[in-house]
């Protein structure tokens, strides 16, 4: 009997008002009765106290071992997000020597790898946040190529009647994406007053002067990739094309060669033809929307020739990065050409592959031929 059905069956002894009963011996069966649930009830209130009890116990246990184990995890992190070890990193780019930031980390250096400064994955987290296209590309960190399948052909699923006869064997058809990774690069000359900066001020400088552009660069290889989908060719994704003059209906038209269930649909375009399409809205007296309601992404990165491009960066398009999303730098401070100049050259570089993963997720705007 559970403590709830005790509680409930005194609660009906009690209403009963046994001092007016005048027969005596349903008065001794119900006391009897009232005296055994007491007494199982006060048993089941001493169970339930030690099982809370031994509960406790084991939870002081678990939460004193998870501290031993997080402790030196929580010490690294307040040690590799010091100043020293701010500054160390910072050197440790400088010289292409880790000795110094090693011995700082021993517990997180293994394979050869040493953790980067919380500061340091801030400026690469807010260079792929601001950028409006990068941020919304699906990412994976595989090593090699990565291989992803694409539907190119396959009819929808059917209702099917019990007793009827069966379904039809779909005619599906894949295709396959070899995203293959190359370095992209940005080789830049400073003053040599930049590389006497220290610290968190010499990261930041590297990371704003570099990061940006090699993302740049990744965002120009997803737009050439995206315009050279739009040639048929057997076995690779396909994007829609529309070429000629411009006019107020290119995006309407656009969105009417995507195909599929397709997820946040913007408008990558430059910004100069952005003011065009608008000067087509002006002519209307802005009677329609030119955008259709879309959100527009600008980027200088466009093919030449390509006015716009519409379609799902999040279903269509995708990048792997082998190396993970650090930025590796070399700190050339000792050719001649450069020494004599008081400049320093910083070569940044990202391993990174990025491409069309789906049929007819784009549609290729462009000038008249």
């Amino acid at each position: 009997m559970e403590l709830r059905d005790i509680d409930q069956r005194l609660e009906e002894i009690r209403s009963l008002d046994i001092s007016a009963m005048d027969d005596q011996a349903e008065v001794e069966k119900l006391t009897a009765e009232a005296k055994e649930l007491n007494e199982k009830r006060a048993a089941l209130v001493e169970e339930r106290k030690q099982a809370e009890a031994k509960v406790l116990a084991a939870a002081e246990v678990t939460e004193e071992h998870e501290n031993r184990e997080a402790k030196p995890v929580m010490e690294n992190t307040i040690t590799r997000n010091s100043p020293e070890y701010i500054n160390a990193y910072a050197e440790a780019i400088k010289t292409d020597n880790y000795k110094e930031l090693r011995s700082l980390l021993t517990e997180n250096v293994t394979g050869g790898t040493v953790a980067v400064p919380d500061v340091v994955a801030d400026f690469v987290k807010e260079a792929w946040e601001s950028n409006e296209i990068w941020r919304r590309v699906p990412k994976t960190f595989l090593k090699g190529n990565y291989k992803i399948q694409f539907e190119i052909n396959a009819p929808i699923a059917v209702a099917h009647t019990e007793g009827t006869d069966p379904i039809s064997e779909e005619n599906l058809q894949m295709g396959i994406v070899n995203l293959q990774p190359v370095y992209f690069k940005k080789y830049v000359k400073v003053s040599d007053e930049a590389l006497s900066l220290t610290g968190e001020a010499f990261l930041q400088y590297i990371y704003a002067e570099v990061t940006d552009r090699i993302i740049a660069a990744i965002i120009n290889s997803l737009m050439v990739a995206i315009n050279a989908s739009t040639a048929a060719t057997t076995g690779i994704p396909h994007s829609a094309v529309i070429q000629g003059a411009i006019a107020n209906t290119d995006i309407i038209n656009a969105i009417g060669q995507l195909k599929g269930e397709l997820r946040d649909v913007v408008v990558m375009t430059s910004r100069s033809a952005y003011a065009q399409y608008k000067a087509l809205a002006f002519a209307a007296g802005y009677g329609i929307d030119i955008f259709d309601g879309l959100e527009v992404l600008f980027t200088d990165q466009l093919p030449t020739g390509v006015r716009a491009i519409v379609g799902s960066l999040r279903d269509g398009a995708h990048a792997n990065l082998p190396n993970g999303q650090e930025v590796e730098f070399k700190i050339d401070s000792t050719s001649l050409a450069l020494t004599s100049a008081d400049m320093v050259g910083i070569l940044g570089r990202m391993y990174a592959g990025v491409g069309v993963v789906r049929d007819g997720a784009f549609c290729v705007i462009k000038a008249q031929a």
